[in-house]
C-alpha cells in the first residue's frame, strides 16, 4: 500500500526500476549489473545511508507497508537475461561486458561484423545462474586485431537474445 513516486532511468544502461519514500528515506530499486539489489538515501542529507541489500536477482519493485514503514515485499525481475552495454565504447583496446542469466543454461555470445559474418565467439558453454564476466580484446576467432568500424554482440539463451554494438576505434 506504499505510493510509488518515480521510474528513474540511469545513463550508462541500467534502469531504477522503482522508488519509494519512506519517512526521510527513499528506497530505490537498482537492477544494475554490477551490484543489484535495494538502495537507501537520505532525503535529508542527499547521501546514501544503506544497500546495496541484496535479494538474489535485481528487484523491480517493492512496495512499504505504510503504516510500519517496513518493507512489505520485494519482487525480483522478469526471469530474462540480461546483456550489459559493452564498456568502454566507443573501444581501443578491450571491451568488457556482463551476461546475467536468471538460471542455468547453455549460453553462446558471439561478435559480429556491419556486415553480419561472424568475428569472434566469445563464450559457447553450458552456464550457472548469474553474472558472468566477458571481455573482447578486439581479436578475430585467428587472433587478428579487427578493423575499426561497429560490431555487434549477440547473445543467445535458451531461445531469447540480445544484442549490444560496438563501435572500434583506432
Amino acid at each position: 500500500t506504499g505510493r510509488k513516486l518515480a521510474t528513474v532511468y540511469a545513463p550508462g544502461g541500467f534502469t531504477l526500476g522503482d522508488a519509494e519514500l519512506s519517512g526521510n528515506e527513499l528506497w530505490v530499486c537498482d537492477g544494475s549489473f554490477a551490484s543489484p539489489g535495494i538502495r537507501v538515501f537520505s532525503s535529508v542529507t542527499d547521501t546514501q545511508v544503506g544497500g546495496p541489500i541484496s535479494c538474489s536477482l535485481p528487484p523491480a519493485s517493492l512496495t512499504f507497508d505504510t503504516p510500519t514503514g517496513q518493507v512489505a515485499g520485494v519482487e525480483p525481475q522478469p526471469a530474462s537475461i540480461a546483456l550489459s552495454l559493452p564498456a568502454p565504447n566507443p573501444v581501443t583496446r578491450r571491451a568488457r561486458l556482463a551476461l546475467t542469466l536468471p538460471r542455468s543454461a547453455r549460453a553462446e555470445v558471439c561478435v559480429f561484423d556491419a556486415s553480419g559474418r561472424r568475428v569472434s565467439t566469445l563464450l559457447d558453454a553450458e552456464q550457472p545462474a548469474g553474472s558472468i564476466s566477458l571481455e573482447w580484446p578486439l581479436e578475430d576467432a585467428q587472433g587478428r586485431r579487427v578493423a575499426a568500424g561497429l560490431y555487434l554482440v549477440r547473445a543467445r539463451v535458451a531461445g531469447e537474445t540480445v544484442t549490444r554494438r560496438v563501435l572500434v576505434t583506432r
